[in-house]
Parts: structure tokens; C-alpha cells; sequence
């Protein structure tokens, strides 16, 4: 049996929903299948305005979800037959009368509990499974649609709850059993939701309809947990950043774990423990390319390629606690974490120095001023004493990751890593290392994010051939020779010294024109005369300065 999970972005249109059957139709077959299924996209995001509008703008919010619901409507004319229409129409006045009601009663009382918006933000994937379920039955599929509040019980903190895994495993297995009437057909089960023990909707997190399926693939052992989303599978950094990025076809479960932590998003990271202590595979394959084998998650890889892949994490603040006092001295940072822990505050990156004078560590920047507070509550008595100074906290930052299951034991990753950042201009300002050896982490300036994923991705995926970004000012008798030059010695550059010279920028005293992929050396004067725009030779140096393209 395989258990299936659809993102929002494959739901996100009745066409799209007809994609997923289809889908659902050929993995499947006659077998037995659980379906996971998030909200339609974007559905989410507008419920968890609701409750914030129902405090200020209570009309705007009824307006808000006449809109939801009217979208839902509008996929069902497309998907479904008169019949199953009118059984959804059901499923969507039962939606929009509670909607409706806990906007009044959040307007009335003029507070919204995390209770009350986790019940909101749970509507969509109770929408989206019903319909998905009407949509399976109208395709010819024994289909039922199956509550996960029955079944996945977790306690608070509302809005990323804590599963109860093994209460829950006992409860999937006896809501799945041939005995409760599960002997074939499909189960179509809304992601993200749970119950807690006294029977209130929680949710799990954004992502969290991931961590659903990986449960119940855990719990019944299953053959495989498949991934559907909007990417051909876990890519070697993100293709919108990095334009060279492609798909690895497999990963181990530590790889994809240090990969979703550091920002790749294709995977929600708790997804991942469930799947390793059960021994079942992870595919994470693209809805809008079914026939691409996507990623195969699992315990080892065949191949031996160092790095596995780029990621990063795009804002974050770094705090440091420093001084005299703190120099061996026991508990340092048992008080500096236990305070973070009490506070609710979570480092993503930790690094000290071994004379043990200064403890850093990253955290999201809406952390950072609690952060801050609580460690000069802690150390009150060390701040007035001056043995410790007080935190110091940098923002714009971001964190860089180079991560890779073979990694370990070989020399060299490190300097080849801070070389292509130094020779990209990309200051460090701190790095981590874990002992696994898996995962080296840069601390840098948020504006120069983009230019190290390059960097980095070109420096251990396509170390054989090296772009060297060009800008030319000037395309007269010089200009011109030169360009014949470059073209001339393409061959030999990339097959001696395996460099591609590559114009990305061109300007002349009339027109200039800029593309990071690259100006064909033969049309240069074509494209000025034909897309090109007035020269400013201000404007072209600032381009130049500001491109995140590395070696260039």
C-alpha cells in the first residue's frame, strides 16, 4: 500500500485536481492507497487573514470567506456532476456557517485564541479532501474521505502541535484495518490537522500535511510515501536563485534532513524521523512532469558525489554573548540555552569559540529582541558585574549550507567552500561545522545570499567548467577585436583550461543591454540596435556592482 501526498499547488485548480487523479490512477492502479491532500493553493494563507480582519474588519472578513468558499464552488461546477455537487454544496454551507460564526465570536470578544485560528486554518484541508474525494468518485474510484482529527492526536502549542506518535500509530492502524472497512479503495485524509486528547482541532505547522503522510505511511508500513508538489524533485539548490540547479535522484534521509532545516522547502523537516525509523522510501516527484522519476529518499546512495546540495536560509539574526567571566567557567551554556528553550526561542546555528570568551548563535529575527531580553535576565548578575557585556545582535543576515552524505572524511570541502565565497567577495561573519561532516554553515551579509548559492553551486557541481562573466564597455575597434578573440578561443578555453567566457552586459555610447544567461558573441550589435536601452553609464556600473552572478 502506498500513501500519497498532494500539495496545494497540485490542487490548486480543478484542472490541476484533474491531474491528481489521473495520477492517482496510474501509481495506484487497483491497490489500496492513502491519499494526503493539503489546502487549494493559497487557501491558507487567505484563511489565516481571517483573524486579524475579524478584530478590525469584520466585514472584510465575511467578505473573505464568501471569497474561499465561491473558489471551491467554482471547482466543483468544473470537476463534479449535479449529484456530487450538491452533496460538496454541503460539505462548503457547513464550512461557511462555522467560518462565520467564530468571526463574530472573535469581533464579539475582541481576542483570537490560537484554538480559535488553528479551527480556521484547518477549513482548507477539509475542503479540499471532500472534494478531492467527490472528484476520485466521479472518476469510477472507491473513494471515502476520512477525518484525520479521528486518528492523529496532538498537544499544544496550538499552530505546531506535538504529535502523539505512538497513541496515534494505534489509532491508524485500527482507522485503516480491513476490519473498519478499509479492504480496498482509496482514503482521502486532509493533511496538517490532528486533535488533541480533549478533541480540539490543532494543526501541525506549515507543511505539516508532509509529517501527516510520513505518520501514516510509518504506522502501517507502508511501501513508499510519495510527495507530490510543484518541482521535479529535490533540487541541488533553489532553481529560482540558482539557475543551473537540477534534481538529485537520490538522497539520503540525513541529506534531505540537513536540506529542509537549511531552507529547502520542498520537504517539511519533521517528515523525515517517522520514514527513517520505519525504513520506508520518500519520493518526492512533480505533479505538472508525472512521468520525471523525481527523488528517491532512503538510507544510502549509489553514487560517490561529495556534495549533495546549496541551501540557505534567507533572514536571520546573529547574537553574541561575550566576555571574561564566561572563560572556564561551567554551565555557560547550559544557561544560555536553557533560557532560549524557556523562552521558546530556537537557534538554528551555534558556534563558539574555544577559548570560550564568546558563545554566537542564529535565530530568526522575530526572535532576536526576546532572545536578547531573557539572556539579560539570565545573566543579570554577570552584566552588572561586568564579567559578561551585553548581547550584541546583528541583523540582515543570512546562512549558506553546503551539505553531503560523502562529505565526511574528505579533506578539502572546507577550503573550497570559504575560497569560493572569498573569491565571490562574500564576507564570513561565522561558520559551524557538526561532527557528522555533513553539513558545513556560513553565517554572511543578506545581500550576498544569492551570489554565494552560485558561487557554491558552481564551484562543486560544475567544477570542470567555470563561467566567467564578462562585462564589456565599448564595442568600437577594441571592443569589437576583442569580442573576435573571445569567440575565436571559445574552444580551446573550455577544453584546456575548461573556462567558458560568457558577455552577460554590454554597453556603447548609445544602448546598452544586460542578460545573466548570456549574449550570443555574433548578435551583440543586433541586440543593442534591437532590445537594448539608452545608455548610462551610472546605471551599467551599478548593474555590474549589484549582479549576483559569480565570477564575474
Amino acid at each position: 500500500m502506498k500513501v500519497l501526498k498532494f500539495g496545494g499547488s497540485s490542487v490548486a485548480h480543478a484542472e490541476n485536481i484533474r491531474k491528481v487523479v489521473e495520477i492517482i490512477d496510474t501509481s495506484c492502479g487497483s491497490d489500496r492507497a492513502i491519499v494526503v491532500v493539503s489546502a487549494c493553493g493559497k487557501t491558507t494563507n487567505q484563511l489565516l487573514e481571517l483573524p486579524d480582519l475579524s478584530l478590525s474588519k469584520a466585514e472584510e472578513a465575511l467578505t473573505l470567506i464568501s471569497s474561499v468558499i465561491e473558489r471551491h464552488t467554482s471547482y466543483a461546477r468544473d470537476l463534479l456532476s449535479h449529484e456530487k455537487q450538491r452533496a460538496y454544496d454541503e460539505v462548503l454551507k457547513s464550512a461557511d456557517t462555522a467560518l462565520r460564526k467564530i468571526v463574530n465570536g472573535i469581533s464579539l470578544l475582541e481576542e483570537a485564541t490560537p484554538r480559535a485560528k488553528d479551527y480556521i486554518a484547518s477549513i482548507g484541508e477539509q475542503l479540499s479532501s471532500h472534494l478531492l474525494t467527490h472528484a476520485l468518485q466521479e472518476a469510477g474510484h472507491t473513494a471515502a474521505q476520512q477525518d484525520a482529527r479521528s486518528f492523529i492526536i496532538a498537544l499544544p502549542p496550538y499552530e505546531n502541535g506535538v504529535v502523539q506518535r505512538q497513541k496515534s500509530y494505534s489509532l491508524i492502524q485500527d482507522a485503516f484495518s480491513e476490519a473498519s472497512g478499509f479492504a480496498s479503495g482509496i482514503r482521502v485524509v486532509p493533511g496538517f490537522i490532528a486533535a488533541t486528547p480533549e478533541g480540539h482541532t490543532i494543526t501541525l505547522g506549515r507543511g505539516g500535511s508532509d509529517y501527516t503522510a510520513a505518520l501514516i505511511g510509518a504506522a502501517l508500513s507502508a511501501s513508499c510515501i510519495e510527495i507530490w508538489t510543484d518541482v521535479d524533485g529535490l533540487m541541488t539548490a533553489d532553481p529560482n536563485r540558482v539557475p543551473r540547479a537540477f534534481c538529485q535522484q537520490e538522497v539520503t534521509y540525513e541529506e534531505a534532513m540537513e536540506l529542509s532545516h537549511f531552507g529547502a522547502r520542498v520537504i517539511y523537516p519533521p517528515t523525515i524521523q517517522p520514514a527513517i525509523e520505519a525504513a520506508i522510501p520518500i519520493y518526492i516527484k512533480n505533479t505538472f512532469n508525472p512521468t520525471w522519476p523525481g527523488s528517491r529518499i532512503h538510507h544510502s546512495v549509489s553514487d560517490a558525489r561529495t556534495v549533495t546540495g546549496i541551501s540557505s536560509i534567507s533572514e536571520v539574526a546573529l547574537i553574541r554573548i561575550q566576555g571574561s567571566g564566561m572563560v572556564g567557567v561551567t554551565g555557560i551554556s547550559g544557561r544560555v540555552f536553557g533560557a532560549l528553550a524557556q523562552e521558546g526561542v530556537s537557534a538554528i546555528l551555534i558556534t563558539q569559540a574555544s577559548s570560550e570568551h564568546t558563545i554566537c548563535f542564529a535565530v530568526l529575527p522575530a526572535h532576536a529582541d526576546a532572545a536578547v531580553n531573557v539572556l539579560k535576565r539570565e545573566f543579570e548578575f554577570e552584566l552588572y558585574r561586568r564579567h559578561i557585556d551585553e548581547p550584541i545582535v546583528e541583523h540582515s543576515l543570512s546562512i549558506v549550507s553546503v551539505v553531503g552524505e560523502h562529505m565526511r572524511n574528505r579533506t578539502g570541502i572546507a577550503a573550497r567552500t570559504f575560497t569560493a565565497l572569498s573569491a565571490n567577495g562574500v564576507n564570513v561573519v561565522a561558520i559551524a561545522q557538526g561532527s557528522s561532516e555533513r553539513n558545513i554553515s556560513a553565517v554572511i551579509p543578506q545581500q550576498g545570499e544569492e551570489k554565494a548559492l552560485r558561487a557554491l553551486h558552481e564551484e562543486f557541481f560544475f567544477p570542470e567548467r567555470r563561467f566567467i562573466n564578462v562585462f564589456l564597455c565599448g564595442t568600437g575597434l577594441i571592443g569589437t577585436a576583442l569580442l573576435k578573440q573571445i569567440a575565436a578561443h571559445t574552444d580551446a578555453l573550455a577544453q584546456e583550461h575548461h573556462h567558458d567566457i560568457r558577455i552577460i552586459g554590454v554597453s556603447n555610447s548609445r544602448s546598452m543591454y544586460m542578460d545573466e544567461t548570456g549574449i550570443g558573441i555574433d548578435a551583440i550589435s543586433s541586440t543593442l540596435e534591437r532590445n537594448g536601452t539608452p545608455a548610462d553609464f551610472d546605471e551599467f556600473l551599478r548593474y555590474m556592482a549589484q549582479s549576483t552572478v559569480p565570477n564575474k
